[in-house]
């Protein structure tokens, strides 16, 4: 087991947090993996997999993690942690993850709620790393629970190679489709 400082946590959606963490040895992990926090919750001892969503060239991590109800590790995080706090952790691990190697003309990616954490990580890497075309299907219930959404919008502005597609289940309207280059959240 390993451990790593809490340096910053910050609120993405009303019900998801990202804990920005600086591990003590200088591990390294591919896109798209993920550690096991360790923590004793009343008494209970759990662990949980949580993946990064910051691309391994960042100088901190970051895992972003959603509120889940009658979830133990989640609200536990949510409700307790605090900046200079210590979390125990295994990993890096998983085999998800993204060959920075390929050699593919595009890259279409999908995802939806608080599965866009690993695809983060891999899109991050990637955007830096090519010019060839990415896009993202991403659906949410709502623009208020989309994680990341001012991340992706700005990628999306600074990035002619990156575009992405938002639907929305619960948007509040009738019908909403998000698409082209026009800014999706001001």
């Amino acid at each position: 087991m390993s451990i790593a400082k809490v340096t910053r946590i910050v609120q993405e959606t009303p019900s998801t947090i990202s804990i920005h963490l600086k591990p003590e040895s200088g591990q390294d992990f591919l896109p798209g993996q993920f550690i096991t926090i360790h923590s004793d919750v009343n008494g209970e001892a759990l662990k949980r997999s949580y993946s990064f969503s910051s691309s391994p060239g960042d100088h901190e991590w970051r895992i972003t993690i959603k509120r889940v109800g009658g979830g133990k590790m989640s609200n536990h995080l949510h409700d307790t942690l605090q900046v200079g706090d210590q979390i125990n952790y295994d990993g890096p691990e998983g085999i998800f993850t993204f060959d920075k190697n390929n050699q593919y003309d595009q890259h279409i990616l999908i995802a939806a709620g608080s599965g866009i954490t690993p695809i983060m990580s891999m899109m991050k890497e990637h955007l830096g790393q090519t010019s060839h075309p990415i896009t993202l299907f991403y659906g949410n219930r709502n623009l208020k629970e989309t994680i990341f959404l001012k991340e992706l919008n700005q990628w999306h502005n600074d990035h002619d190679h990156f575009n992405f597609r938002l639907f929305l289940s619960k948007p509040g309207l009738k019908h909403l489709l998000f698409s082209s280059k026009q800014p999706y959240f001001k």
